[in-house]
């Protein structure tokens, strides 16, 4: 227990020492710390000053002294010859004869002081004036802190309010503090780890005695549950939430990173290297061979895919919540079989205005390179084959490389590899009134990536607004717009080729042209220059993002409020991929080629819903919500592309020469839609049982008729043990939970529309007698076989978890153990090709599970100034397959074409 209490000390002591720089207290310190005692020094015959002694003694004993400058100053004293047993039986022997004393104020300080009925001395330095008034002495305060049981509470930081000055409690929880004179009337600061903050003014008392209570302010702290909020401490549900504090500790460029390591059962992998490029984020394992990525809820606005997240920037995020078992994400239904993402941004507060900047700046490098051969390396190597092949090498070429046409010794990855630079800004305001907040922000990032010519831009406005109006409506907005600007080198592509290329080949040949495969063909590997394409080649992604909600909420009795809300999520997209004429060594190309795909989408989303939050007795809470969600979205898109354009530096579709034109056009549109009904209940008895139970019956127009509508229901109970009786004499548990869940959720994310059979419009029908009289004629022609029976895929989750805080909840743990089911998954079935259908129809006839457990622990600890925390998460997940096929043969092959090869091609 002393090891906890050692840092205070020192911090104790340390505050002390500061103070010694005030005019009021000037008072001096030691650091302290645990040692023995050892002898005076026994030839000390001399008068010495007593602040020498006294430091000496600090330094033997390794105590601290605390004492008023003129108690001390301009005294001199023999040191005693004897040898002492304890510091304060030579302090008396030290102190009596200068009419000073001390007292004990800690377990290694001690403050000196005139003994009782001396007067305080005055400074005997002469003065031009009239001499200074004596300094009066500290007051001396003692007491004990409890807590609510009555045990004395170890480590309390003890401080004089507006001062330095402070102590802290030993194992009984005693303490002892000297307040300086000018703040006698002043405040002391008890503060510790896990409990509130008490204030208690000194009003002349000499012995104050404090009872802290539990600090539930963390569990008190309000979580996204989706639809709503609810205290941490009454979850029932598999929750994890990361603070705005950490999402902002690393420089991130997409929200998804925010996850990376922070929570059990979630993991984070980039999809490619590429600056923006996107994440896959797997929850509690690979649930499905469809879609796995899980759902995102922005300021209440469901989104598919990644394009909305690479909108955000970090600074604007308020928390993130990751809802991982059923009975947390039933809520959302069809859509929540691979877990919700849950992103609040921040909102504006009431008070004075506020102006904040954020930034960073900083470089990329790859940790390290793949080890490759160079060229003399390179050369040996062929030789060794050849000759191994019983071939003559290709001496003195091979055997000098220098000697190879255009032979230079080129490190490919160093050519295409660079420090990248990378920086982020973002300013915002924020604000308000009583009865009205806002928050504007505005935000530029820029990331270039670590193969030259990548780059990742983003731009991006944030507008946050709340009002109050007759105290019973208020009404609100989230608006966010961005555009962000991708340029990819095909990053994959080019590294891949600069690992295949050889070191013979050289960036650029002596002429200036660029290099390439060349001469004969041992030196001929048919690898492109991966530093040329980056140069001229190009792939540029731009989009521009709109996210906006819309909300009114009115109270209509006291505990029931009525909520309406639109929200819109319009998206932008331009791409265009442009390929110059080359020549690279004996590759080349002669005709230039563009693509160009320009696309929109917009979803829309009106939801209503009526809540309910009442306590009755003192001991029922009760919390009811009901949500009527109806959703539509629409997409078009439009691409074309061509060969044979007029100048590489006229990359424009009808820029072309008219005589080799392949001009490709096809245009595309969608559309879906989805109407949910959905209910929660949570009930809350005394504070300590439990209880909450979710249903959502979705619509899906992806499914036929028939299988158009599933109910997705979940059940989820807790029971707080820490409030129990039996629970109070285990002093270092402070909180504990058992809960546990049951629940379905589904998974649509199948493509549109599956249960339709598909036609071809492209297909070519041969009509006539044969010979010349027969014609090719357009027609029509199935590609896929109708399956109207097709249904959702459906995830059925148990979940047993425990949550406990103890040493005064310094220390929180968290675990959960799952059992995740798989059932109806949709899969292909293949067919035989002689059926005369390309595509597999897809059946509901797969199955898979997944059984893991989760371990979250956090320790967190004050000393004094100093406030510490450590974390680390632990996941396992074991995946099983069950059934691919619902046991149906499996029939193998498929169509191929012969291979195209030779120069000139890529």
């Amino acid at each position: 227990m002393k090891k906890f209490l050692l840092p205070g000390k020192l911090l104790a002591t340390l505050w002390l020492i500061l103070s010694s720089f005030s005019a009021a207290s000037a008072q001096t310190l030691a650091s302290s710390g645990e040692a023995g005692p050892t002898a005076p020094p026994t030839g000390a015959q001399q008068s010495r000053s007593l602040k020498e002694i006294l430091s000496d003694l600090e330094s033997r004993y390794q105590i601290s002294f605390s004492y008023d400058r003129l108690t001390v100053e301009n005294k001199a004293v023999k040191p005693p010859r004897q040898k002492f047993s304890s510091v304060e039986e030579e302090l008396t022997q030290l102190l009596k004869p200068l009419d000073l004393g001390f007292e004990k104020l800690g377990e290694n300080l001690y403050l000196i002081l005139p003994a009782p009925g001396k007067p305080a001395p005055r400074s005997s330095v002469p003065e031009p004036k009239s001499p200074a008034p004596a300094a009066l002495a500290p007051v001396n305060i003692s007491g004990t802190v409890r807590d609510e049981a009555g045990s004395g509470l170890p480590g309390v930081t003890v401080l004089v309010k507006g001062t330095t000055v402070g102590s802290s409690t030993n194992p009984e929880g005693k303490y002892s503090i000297a307040v300086p004179e000018p703040n006698a009337a002043g405040t002391l600061v008890f503060s510790s780890i896990g409990y509130t903050t008490e204030e208690v003014p000194i009003s002349g008392r000499t012995t104050i005695d404090v009872t802290l209570l539990s600090d539930v302010k963390s569990l008190q702290e309000v979580v996204v549950i989706g639809y709503g909020t609810q205290k941490k401490r009454d979850l029932t549900g598999a929750i994890s939430s990361i603070s705005p504090e950490k999402i902002n500790q690393l420089p991130i460029s997409r929200v998804e990173q925010a996850l990376q390591g922070r929570i059990s059962g979630v993991n984070v992998t980039s999809n490619s290297g590429a600056p923006g490029g996107s994440v896959a984020v797997r929850i509690r394992g690979i649930g499905t061979i469809n879609n796995n990525q899980p759902l995102y809820v922005i300021d209440g606005i469901p989104v598919f895919g990644d394009g909305a997240l690479n909108s955000i920037n970090a600074n604007d995020i308020a928390s993130i919540e990751v809802l991982k078992d059923a009975s947390a994400t039933a809520i959302y239904g069809a859509r929540a079989a691979n877990g919700v993402v849950i992103v609040t941004t921040k909102r504006g507060k009431e008070g004075r205005v506020s102006l904040t900047y954020d930034g960073y700046t900083g470089l990329q490098q790859l940790a390290r390179q793949y080890d490759m051969l160079n060229a003399t390396q390179w050369a040996l190597l062929s030789n060794e084959m050849r000759s191994a092949q019983r071939t003559d090498p290709l001496t003195p070429e091979w055997g000098d490389p220098a000697n190879i046409p255009g032979g230079v010794d080129t490190d490919w990855q160093k050519e295409i590899f660079r420090s990248a630079f990378m920086q982020n800004h973002a300013l915002s305001l924020s604000g308000g009134g009583e009865n009205s907040q806002y928050l504007v922000s505005g935000s530029y990032f820029d990331q270039d990536g670590a193969v030259k010519g990548s780059n990742f831009k983003r731009y991006s406005i944030r507008a946050n607004t709340d009002a109050n109006i007759f105290g019973r409506v208020k009404l609100g907005t989230s608006l966010l717009f961005s555009r962000t600007m991708e340029n990819s080198t095909g990053n994959g592509g080019r590294i891949e080729t600069a690992l295949r290329q050889l070191p013979t080949v050289p960036v650029k040949f002596a002429d200036g042209t660029w290099g390439g495969p060349q001469g004969a063909k041992e030196y001929y590997n048919d690898q492109s220059n991966p530093v040329a394409e980056i140069e001229l080649f190009s792939n540029r992604l731009d989009r521009n993002r709109f996210l906006g909600n819309l909300f009114g909420e009115v109270e209509l009795l006291k505990g029931l409020a009525f909520r309406s809300s639109y929200s819109a999520d319009l998206s932008m997209l331009e791409e265009k991929g442009f390929i110059p004429t080359y020549q690279f060594g004996v590759l080349f190309r002669n005709t230039a080629g563009l693509t160009q795909v320009n696309a929109r989408n917009i979803t829309q989303i009106l939801e209503n819903s009526l809540s309910y939050n009442r306590t009755f007795s003192g001991q029922h809470n009760l919390s009811a919500v009901v949500v009527y969600s109806a959703q539509v979205s629409e997409s078009n898109s439009e691409s074309a592309s061509a060969n044979g354009l007029i100048s590489n530096a006229l990359p424009y579709l009808n820029v072309n020469t008219g005589l080799v034109t392949i001009n490709n056009g096809d245009t595309y549109a969608n559309e879906w839609s989805l109407l949910s009904y959905t209910g929660r209940l949570n009930y809350t008895f005394a504070d300590k049982y439990l209880f909450s139970a979710t249903v959502r019956r979705d619509g899906s127009s992806r499914f036929s008729r028939s299988n158009r509508y599933a109910t997705f229901p979940a059940f989820s109970v807790g029971w707080r043990l820490s409030d129990e009786g039996f629970m109070k004499g285990i002093r270092f548990i402070n909180e504990l939970k058992l809960r546990g869940s049951w629940g379905r959720s589904g998974n649509q994310e199948i493509g549109l529309y599956p249960y339709f059979a598909n036609l071809a419009i492209d297909r070519r029908y041969v009509f006539g007698p044969g010979g010349a009289g027969q014609t090719i004629v357009p027609g029509v022609a199935p590609v896929s076989l109708a399956n109207p029976d097709l249904k959702w895929e459906t995830a059925t989750q148990t979940n047993v978890g425990l949550d406990a805080g103890l040493l005064n909840n310094q220390l929180s743990l968290s675990a959960n153990y799952f059992i995740k089911k798989t059932t109806d998954m949709l899969v292909r079935v293949p067919i035989p090709q002689t059926s005369g259908i390309a595509s597999a129809p897809f059946v509901n006839g797969g199955s898979l599970e997944n059984r893991g457990v989760e371990l979250e622990l956090n320790f967190r600890k004050t000393a004094g100034a100093l406030t510490y925390e450590l974390g680390g998460n632990l996941s396992t997940v074991t995946n099983k397959v069950l059934s691919l096929g619902g046991g149906r043969p499996i029939f193998g092959g498929e169509f191929r074409q012969p291979p195209t090869a030779g120069a000139g091609k890529m």
